[in-house]
């Protein structure tokens, strides 16, 4: 650097005083990277390998709740419905347990459906029978 120089060749700001006294030139401060808020949803450390999603089931508890049973398969529809925020929340044992209950309250208004299917050509069969004297 010019030791008679009266700017700075880096910034261009004056190195001359009001006094006339020539000062020495600062370094140009490098910038700061800004610092994260400390409310910022930061993703939870965890130990071990997040595991896959589980299918919730969904579909088949609307399914179960249209075509068979009504009761379970609302109950089936709560249930499936609970597996993707369980698992997003981390809790991914409680995921799959709600997933394996939507599946197992779908499966059980199925069968409840065929049972009274049976049941009701069962009794039919029953009352034609009587009806017509075929006993």
């Amino acid at each position: 650097m010019n030791e008679g120089a009266k700017f700075c060749p880096s910034c261009g700001n004056s190195l001359v005083d009001n006094t006339g006294f020539v000062q020495q030139p600062t370094q140009p401060q490098q910038p700061t990277q800004p610092q994260q808020p400390s409310y910022a949803y930061q993703q939870p450390q965890s130990q071990q390998p997040q595991p896959l999603k589980p299918d919730n089931n969904l579909i088949w508890a609307i399914l179960a709740t249209i075509f068979c049973c009504l009761p379970t398969g609302i109950y089936a529809i709560v249930l499936a419905n609970k597996v993707d925020n369980l698992y997003f929340m981390g809790q991914y044992v409680e995921a799959q347990a709600a997933a394996d209950g939507a599946k197992k309250w779908s499966i059980i208004s199925a069968v409840v459906a065929v049972v009274c299917w049976i049941l009701y050509i069962l009794f039919y069969v029953v009352i034609f029978a009587a009806a017509f004297g075929m006993s």
